[in-house]
């Protein structure tokens, strides 16, 4: 019955035993939601951690599409059977994808694969296996953002990942629509943090925010 459904998928590492802090995020963006329209009632938004791929549990496997590409079946049937079970006018449908979680939504939404979302959010992403939005089946209408700290560390990832995994989303000629997020805690002198690629979430970055209003389908 949710009006507004977002669907996280997380990235490396982020097995079984971790589901706890993914599934703080969710509640983040949960309440970022209904922050953002105070319309929303509690039963008006849903957030599902959804974890059903064999994510990689380190930087080697990350540096390959192909466990994206194994799992891209499972989140495009998920998504398609949100839509075949709600009642009522049509949900408005966000998936998030934060670092190879993006890479996993590319899957699923490329290479005959059609995701039916109305948003996708790429968060710290290696790349989304596309070389533009063009290349991602998603619903008619569909909106695709991308957000990169600047001191996130998926940042050093560089040509290697482009190679295997697709340009960086937040470029330019991508075609995404820029989402502003605070820039992250920087490592020893100035260099990229692994503190700036988890901190998406924290309660005051401007990232939290503006992922909130795009699952309340309002102006990010």
């Amino acid at each position: 019955y949710a009006k507004r459904n977002g669907i996280f998928v997380p990235g490396t590492g982020q097995d079984l035993a971790r589901l706890p802090f993914s599934d703080a995020r969710a509640v983040a963006m949960y309440n970022a939601a209904r922050a953002a329209d105070k319309a929303l009632g509690a039963e008006d938004v849903s957030i599902t951690t959804w974890m059903g791929y064999d994510r990689p549990m380190d930087l080697s496997q990350a540096a390959f599409p192909d466990p994206a590409r194994a799992g891209a079946g499972g989140l495009d049937a998920f998504e398609s059977g949100l839509r075949a079970s709600h009642v009522g006018k049509a949900s408005i449908d966000t998936v998030i994808g934060h670092s190879y979680g993006s890479t996993l939504v590319g899957a699923a939404a490329s290479g005959g694969h059609h995701l039916a979302a109305d948003n996708v959010i790429a968060v710290g992403s290696p790349g989304m296996l596309v070389d533009h939005v063009g290349g991602l089946s998603l619903d008619p209408g569909a909106h695709v953002y991308a957000m990169r700290a600047t001191h996130d560390i998926i940042g050093m990832s560089g040509v290697l990942s482009e190679w295997t995994l697709g340009p960086d989303p937040t470029a330019p000629n991508f075609g995404a629509r820029g989402l502003a997020a605070d820039p992250g805690p920087a490592g020893p002198v100035g260099v990229p943090s692994v503190g700036a690629h988890s901190g998406y979430w924290d309660q005051q970055n401007i990232a939290l925010t503006n992922m909130g209003a795009v699952i309340a389908g309002v102006a990010p």
